[in-house]
């Protein structure tokens, strides 16, 4: 446990430089995440929207 605790103290510089990269890749990933469901329901709005404009000129 020693050896373990002493490798840490040594390089503690890379396991918190490790931790902040493996954090903003977290926050990259949710984000991203979030913003393909944005484009989606967007997309089927626009779907929505040209539908009803065609019914309303064929029924003209």
């Amino acid at each position: 446990m020693e050896v373990i605790l002493e490798f840490a103290k040594e390089y503690y510089l890379v396991f918190t430089i490790i931790s902040v990269i493996l954090v903003l890749a977290l926050i990259g990933y949710l984000v991203e995440k979030n913003v393909s469901k944005d484009v989606k329901i967007k997309g089927k709005k626009e779907n929505a929207v040209n539908v009803s404009t065609e019914e309303q000129v064929d029924s003209i």
